[in-house]
C-alpha cells in the first residue's frame, strides 16, 4: 500500500485496495485456493455483476434500499451457484 495516495483521477486507491486486494493477498499467503463467481466479469454479456459503489453510499443510510440491493446480489449469486448462494445466505442471516 506504500505511494497509494491517490490521483485526481482515482481518489479512492485506498478503497480499492482494502476491498479488492487484501483478502486476495491474504489467501494466497496462507494457501487458500481463491475462486471466480463469474468467467470473466469483463465480458460485454455479463448482466450478473456491475460496480455496487454508488449503492453501497445509498445503503448507508436507508435499510430497506440495503435490503433491496442485498436482494439483488444474492440472486446474482444464485444464478452462479445454488451451494454458495446458500453458504452466502447463512452467513449474512445469522
Amino acid at each position: 500500500m506504500t505511494n497509494n495516495m491517490g490521483t485526481d483521477e482515482m481518489p479512492s486507491s485506498q478503497m480499492v485496495f482494502a476491498e479488492q486486494r487484501i483478502l486476495a493477498m491474504c489467501a494466497k499467503v496462507m494457501n487458500v485456493p481463491v475462486c471466480f463467481l463469474a468467467e470473466d466479469p469483463f465480458e460485454l454479456s455479463n448482466k450478473l455483476f456491475t460496480h455496487i459503489w454508488g449503492a453501497k453510499a445509498i445503503t448507508r443510510s436507508n435499510a430497506k434500499k440495503k435490503e433491496e440491493v442485498l436482494n439483488a446480489i444474492l440472486l446474482s449469486i444464485k444464478e452462479l451457484s445454488d451451494d454458495y448462494y446458500e453458504i452466502i445466505k447463512f452467513m449474512i442471516y445469522t
